[in-house]
């Protein structure tokens, strides 16, 4: 009986750390388990400061962007409002200019009649010149007198009637630009640019004349001068505007868009991407009447 109560003893023990063991060994996976948790915690707290962080240096970067996208609205309506006074001083430019046309104009006659004054005179000093030693003047001198007389006023008449006829085309040109096109600021010229694809074809040859007649045939840009295309457009700019014109810088757009297409598929879209280059450029050739092909 005592050998028997031994082993139960010795069993009832044995369950008994064994039961400890296992509730040991669980808390041991719990604390573990807790100490991974606290971990993550504390990794996800790290995680949420940065964020924090990033929030408020994006919150102070969009501060800054909407006070320099006030300062822009405040320059940009300062722009404008030199922009119109500019315009207003150009119009009383052409005002006065076309003003001093019209009295050079007035004053034509009166040089005209000062011209044929002065053959007269001429005429009647060759005609004293050519008199004999009685004083008598040769029989064929006032033929002489009329004839070159005539044939300077020929002259004279035939060289006023050419300036006359090319001032009167240079200013019939220049009215039907005006007529056809006005453009106020860029974005009206831009506005054109993008509903007729002609006119950029215009543009880069107009930035083509602008560039020096070396440049012209390097296809490079030289001189940075900011007149033309710049370096990176240079070669693929000026091959354009050979093409459009034919070879000849100072004349206008000789091919139509259909032809830069076949020419070059993606012309059309190069020209435009050109004007988007040089939007100051263009609005000056055409404010300043620089060039007589544009727009």
């Amino acid at each position: 009986m005592k050998i028997d109560t031994d082993i139960n003893l010795k069993d009832n023990d044995g369950v008994r750390s064994k039961k400890e063991y296992e509730s040991s060994s669980r808390c041991l996976e719990l604390q573990s388990k807790i100490t991974n948790a606290n971990n993550k915690c504390a990794q996800l707290e790290l995680d949420i400061g940065k964020k924090i962080s990033e929030i408020k240096l994006l919150n102070c970067k969009l501060g800054f962007m909407e006070r320099d996208k006030k300062k822009g609205e405040s320059e940009i309506e300062v722009w404008e409002l030199k922009c119109k006074d500019l315009e207003i001083q150009v119009l009383e430019l052409e005002k006065r200019m076309s003003a001093g046309m019209i009295k050079t104009n007035s004053n034509v006659p009166e040089v005209k009649a000062a011209r044929s004054s002065i053959v007269r005179i001429e005429a009647r000093n060759n005609a004293n010149e050519d008199k004999d030693v009685s004083g008598t003047p040769p029989i064929n001198m006032p033929l002489k007198q009329y004839a070159d007389s005539g044939e300077v006023k020929g002259e004279n008449n035939c060289e006023s009637r050419s300036k006359i006829r090319k001032r009167l085309d240079f200013d019939g040109l220049q009215r039907e630009r005006k007529d056809k096109i006005k453009w106020k600021n860029v974005w009206d010229m831009f506005d054109d640019f993008d509903r007729r694809p002609e006119l950029c074809m215009k543009a880069v040859c107009a930035l083509y004349r602008r560039q020096t007649p070396q440049e012209r045939s390097l296809k490079k840009t030289i001189d940075r001068n900011g007149r033309g295309f710049n370096c990176d457009d240079a070669r693929r700019g000026s091959e354009l505007a050979e093409f459009l014109t034919g070879g000849d810088p100072n004349s206008n757009v000789k091919k139509s868009v259909e032809e830069l297409k076949e020419f070059n598929p993606n012309g059309v879209a190069l020209c435009r991407e050109y004007t988007t280059h040089y939007p100051n450029q263009l609005f000056e050739i055409y404010k300043n009447e620089e060039d007589p092909f544009f727009p």
